[in-house]
C-alpha cells in the first residue's frame, strides 16, 4: 500500500472519528446540563408559588381569628352591638385587610352582615351574582373546623377564603355564628405569583376528579406536575381542598424554553461547521495525488510534525515545487487556516457555553474522571471563596467541604456518589458549606454524570445554591405556628403540646398560672387598638420579666394568658404571682395603669387530671376578677377622665360646673339624693367619651364640617361603653348616652323623642347646654346670661325639656352668682 494510501486510509477516519465524538460529548454534556436546569427552574416556580399561596392562607387564619374572637363582632351578631360596622368596617378596613368581602352569618345561616369591597373602584360593591348560589357551600365549609381557609372558585373568580366561629374574646360563651372573609385572586395576585416564579400564570381551574389531579412532586401546599414541549414548559401545580379530597384548584404555569432552543441552535451551528471541515480535509487528501511525493512529503510531514498545535496561529508549511506536493502543501496551509478559524468558533461556543453557565443565578463545578475541578462559575467562587485560578486541576473534595448543620459530621460528596451510581445525586438537608475562610453558609445542591457515547462516566457536574432566604423564610412560618404574633409568647397551639409533654412525674409539682388583662376593652374603646396592643405587649414583657427561663408563657386569647411552671410547687408559684403582680403594677400605656387578674392551681399527685387542674385555675382567676377589679375599673374612669382632661385642660372646669348645676336643678326639682347623685357624676362625666378624638378636632375654632360631625356624634356611645364596663357607673352610662338626644327625635345617637329619653339625660343636657353658652369655646364667643336664656327658651319642647328649661331658669340661672 502507497504513502498516499496509508496517509488516506490512516487520516481521514481519525478525523471524522474525532468530529464525532466532539460533537456527541458537546450535545450530551449541554443537553444534559440545560436539561437539568430547566427541570431546576420549574421545581423552584411551583414551589414559590406554592410557599406563597401557602402563606396568604396563613395570613387568613390570623385575621379571621382576631376579628371573629372579639367581643364586639360577637355582640353584633347577638344583636347588642349596632354600632359595630360604622365603628369598625369602613372602606379602608378591607384596604388595610387586603379583602373583598366580609360575611357573617348567626348559627341558622341567616346572614347578619354582608359586604363586598371593589379593588378596582377602591368602594363597596355589590356581591357577585355567583355569590347567592355559593354562600350555602361556604357556609358548610365553615361549619367543618374552628378555623378554615381554602382557595375555593366561585363563579368565574378565584379567592382565599377563611373562616372562623364567632366566640366572646376569652371564649366563654358559646359561638353565635361564623365569620367568613375572602380574597380575590386578582390580576394582582397573579402578578406577584409570576414575579416570585418567574412563570407566566395560563390559567386557574377547579380539579373534581382525584385521579386527574398532578401526582408529580409534592410541594408545602399541593403537588406538581410537568410537562415539556418544544418551546415551552408546561406546569400544573394542583391545591388541593383540604375538605374535599376529590377537588382542587389547578395552577396551570408556563416557563420559556429560549435557553435550551438557543443552545440547541449553537450546538447544531458547531456541528455542521466541524462535519463541513472534515469533509474539506478528506477531499483535500484525495485530491492531493502524484507519484513525487515520497521526499517532498517527508518535508513536508517534518514541517507538519514541527507545527506547535497548543498555539492558536499555526506556521504554514513550506510550498515545494511539483504540482502534486505544491497542492498538498497548499492544502495543508489552507487546512491549517481553517483549523484556526473553526478552533476560534470552538472557544466562542465554549465562552458562549461557560456564560451560559456563569449566568445562573446557581453554583457550578464541573470535575473530570479524576474528580479534579476543571470549570467553576462565579457564583460557585463567591459562596465557597475560592477562585477558579485557585482551584482548577484540584481534587474537588479539598474546595467543596461539607457538614451536617446538627451533628458537624462531614456529609460525603454527592459526586462521589454519582461516580459509584452513575446516577443523579441530590444532596440531603441540613447540610452546610465551609468555605475558604471558614464561614459556613446553609446549601442544597445536585450532581450529575456526564457520560461519553459508549455510556462510561467522563466526568461530573455540581450544581448549589445558598437556601439561607429559604431556612429562614421556613423558620418564620414555624416560628409564627407556635408563637402569638402580637407579643412574641407561645400560642395555645404550643401551650397544648408542651402542656401534653411536661405533663410527667418527673415535672411534678407542676403549677399552672391562668391570668386575664383588665381593661383592654376600655382602653381600646377610649384610645384606640393600637393602644390596646400596646397593653398586651407591656403585659407580655412584665411576665417574661417575672418569670424564669424555663417557664411557658402563652397568649391563648385576646386578653388571656396560661403559665405553665414545672417542677414548681404552689409556695413558689405564689412567689413567682407575686412577681409578676409587681411588674404588672408599674406598667402604663398612655397614662392607664395596667391590672391582671391571676388565678393558681398546682398538680401534685400525677392521677390528678391535668385539665381540672388548668380549669380549677381558671375559677380562681374569675374569683381574683370578680373581687378585684371593680375597684380596678373605677381607677381606669377615673385615669381616663384624668387623660380628657391632659388633652383639653379647660375640660375639667367644665365638668366641674356641669356637676354643680345638676346639682342645684336636682334640688330644684325635689329629687331623692340618690339621683342627684346620678346627675352629679353624670354632670361631671358626660365628656368622657371626647377622649377618643383628636386634640385638633376638639379645639377646632370654625364649625366642623360632616365627617367631623360623624366623629363628633359618637362621643356620647363612647363614654357610654367606658363607664359600663364598671358596675358603679351603670346608670350613670344611660344619663351620659342619651344627653345629646332632643325632644323633636332629631338628636344623637339613638335618634330617641320625648318622654323615651332618659328623663335624668334631659336634665343634664339642660345644665350642659346652658354652661357650653356662657363660656368661651374655640369656636365661638360666650353669650351674655341673658342670651343664653332666651336661646333656652327658645328651644323648649324641641330640643330640651319645657319644664326642665322653666326651673332651670327660674330656680338656678336667677339664683347663680356673677361669676359662675
Amino acid at each position: 500500500m502507497s504513502i498516499k494510501s496509508r496517509i488516506l486510509h490512516a487520516i481521514i477516519p481519525l478525523m471524522f472519528l474525532s468530529v464525532i465524538i466532539s460533537n456527541a460529548a458537546f450535545w450530551f454534556f449541554t443537553k444534559s446540563y440545560i436539561g437539568q436546569q430547566e427541570d431546576l427552574q420549574a421545581h423552584v416556580a411551583a414551589e414559590s408559588v406554592s410557599n406563597y399561596i401557602n402563606d396568604k392562607m396563613e395570613h387568613n387564619i390570623g385575621t379571621v381569628n382576631d376579628w371573629a374572637h372579639w367581643d364586639d363582632t360577637y355582640y353584633f351578631i347577638r344583636g347588642t352591638n349596632p354600632d359595630y360596622i360604622e365603628m369598625n368596617l369602613g372602606e379602608s378596613t378591607f384596604v388595610n385587610l387586603d379583602l373583598n368581602f366580609f360575611l357573617l352569618v348567626d348559627l341558622s345561616g341567616a346572614v347578619v352582615y354582608s359586604q363586598y369591597f371593589d379593588d378596582d373602584a377602591q368602594s363597596y360593591a355589590p356581591f357577585p351574582e355567583s355569590f347567592t348560589l355559593a354562600q350555602q357551600e361556604l357556609l358548610s365549609y365553615a361549619a367543618l373546623s374552628h378555623d378554615v381557609s381554602f382557595i375555593k372558585q366561585i363563579g368565574e373568580e378565584y379567592y382565599f377564603i377563611a373562616s372562623s366561629e364567632v366566640v366572646d374574646s376569652i371564649s366563654v360563651k358559646q359561638a353565635n355564628g361564623y365569620l367568613i372573609i375572602g380574597k380575590k385572586l386578582d390580576a394582582d395576585t397573579m402578578r406577584t405569583i409570576e414575579t416570585i416564579s418567574g412563570a407566566q400564570v395560563v390559567k386557574l381551574s377547579t380539579i373534581h376528579d382525584a385521579d386527574s389531579m398532578a401526582t408529580g412532586v409534592a410541594s408545602v401546599s399541593g403537588a406538581t406536575s410537568m410537562e415539556k414541549t418544544k418551546e415551552s414548559i408546561d406546569i400544573n401545580l394542583d391545591i388541593p381542598d383540604p375538605y374535599v379530597p376529590s377537588e382542587a384548584v389547578r395552577f396551570q404555569l408556563t416557563l420559556s424554553r429560549d435557553i435550551y432552543l438557543s443552545s440547541m441552535n449553537q450546538l447544531l451551528r458547531f456541528t455542521i461547521i466541524n462535519t463541513l471541515i472534515a469533509t474539506a480535509v478528506a477531499i483535500v487528501l484525495v485530491v492531493i495525488w502524484g507519484n513525487r511525493i515520497t521526499k517532498p512529503f517527508l518535508r513536508l510531514v517534518k514541517e507538519v510534525g514541527q507545527i506547535d498545535t497548543e498555539s492558536d496561529n499555526y506556521k504554514r508549511v513550506t510550498e515545494f515545487r511539483g504540482k502534486e506536493i505544491t497542492l498538498l502543501s497548499n492544502s495543508i496551509n489552507h487546512l491549517l487556516g481553517r483549523i484556526e478559524s473553526a478552533q476560534q468558533e470552538l472557544n466562542d461556543n465554549r465562552k458562549k457555553l461557560e456564560a451560559t453557565l456563569t449566568s445562573v443565578g446557581d453554583g457550578v463545578f464541573a470535575v473530570d474522571v479524576e474528580k479534579n475541578i476543571v470549570f467553576m462559575n462565579p457564583v460557585a467562587q463567591r459562596l465557597t471563596g475560592w477562585t477558579i485560578d485557585e482551584v482548577r486541576g484540584t481534587p474537588i473534595a479539598n474546595v467543596f467541604r461539607i457538614v451536617n448543620e446538627y451533628t458537624r459530621e462531614t456529609v460525603p460528596s454527592p459526586i462521589d456518589k454519582v461516580f459509584e451510581i452513575h446516577q443523579i445525586v441530590e444532596l440531603a438537608n441540613h447540610t452546610m458549606l465551609i468555605a475558604k475562610d471558614g464561614s459556613e453558609l446553609p446549601i442544597e445542591d445536585t450532581a450529575a454524570p456526564i457520560f461519553d457515547e459508549s455510556g462510561a462516566v467522563t466526568g461530573c457536574v455540581l450544581v448549589f445554591r445558598d437556601s439561607s432566604e429559604r431556612k429562614e423564610r421556613q423558620k418564620r412560618i414555624e416560628y409564627l405556628s407556635y408563637h402569638d404574633q402580637l407579643t412574641e409568647l407561645y400560642n395555645r397551639h404550643f401551650f397544648e403540646e408542651e402542656l401534653r409533654r411536661l405533663d410527667v412525674e418527673r415535672n411534678l409539682p407542676l403549677s399552672i398560672v391562668y391570668a386575664d388583662v383588665n381593661g383592654l376593652k376600655v382602653i381600646n374603646d377610649a384610645f384606640g387598638h393600637e393602644y390596646g396592643d400596646m397593653l398586651l405587649v407591656s403585659v407580655a414583657d412584665a411576665m417574661k420579666a417575672a418569670c424564669r427561663s424555663d417557664d411557658i408563657i402563652a397568649r391563648i386569647g385576646g386578653d388571656e394568658f396560661l403559665i405553665l411552671l414545672p417542677r414548681t410547687d404552689a409556695a413558689q408559684a405564689s412567689g413567682i404571682v407575686e412577681r409578676l403582680k409587681e411588674q404588672i403594677a408599674v406598667v402604663r400605656v398612655n397614662g392607664m395603669s395596667a391590672s391582671v387578674s391571676l388565678g393558681l392551681e398546682t398538680k401534685t399527685d400525677s392521677a390528678q387530671n391535668t385539665n381540672d387542674i388548668m380549669n380549677r385555675a381558671e375559677q380562681n382567676m374569675y374569683q381574683e376578677k370578680i373581687a378585684g377589679t371593680g375597684g380596678y375599673h373605677s381607677l381606669v374612669i377615673q385615669e381616663v377622665f384624668d387623660a380628657l382632661i391632659r388633652k383639653i385642660p379647660l375640660a375639667q372646669e367644665h365638668a366641674y360646673r356641669v356637676r354643680d348645676l345638676c346639682d342645684m336643678l336636682g334640688h330644684a326639682l325635689d329629687l331623692n339624693p340618690s339621683d342627684i347623685n346620678d346627675l352629679r357624676i353624670a354632670g361631671e362625666l358626660h365628656d368622657i367619651g371626647k377622649v377618643s378624638l383628636n386634640i385638633e378636632l376638639l379645639t377646632k375654632e370654625s364649625a366642623l364640617d360632616e365627617r367631623e360631625w360623624v366623629l363628633m356624634k359618637k362621643h356620647p356611645e363612647t363614654g357610654y361603653r367606658l363607664l359600663g364596663t364598671c358596675s358603679e357607673y351603670y346608670g350613670v352610662a344611660d344619663i351620659v348616652l342619651s344627653h345629646h338626644e332632643r325632644i323633636d327625635g332629631t338628636g344623637y345617637p339613638m335618634q330617641l323623642k320625648g318622654d323615651n329619653i332618659n328623663w335624668k339625660s334631659r336634665i343634664l343636657a339642660v345644665a350642659e347646654a346652658y354652661d357650653v353658652m356662657v363660656h368661651k369655646q374655640p369656636y365661638r364667643p360666650a353669650m351674655n346670661k341673658d342670651a343664653a336664656i332666651a336661646e333656652l327658651i327658645r328651644s323648649k319642647g324641641t330640643q330640651f325639656d319645657a319644664a326642665v328649661v322653666d326651673t332651670f331658669i327660674q330656680n338656678v340661672v336667677n339664683n347663680l352668682p356673677e361669676d359662675f
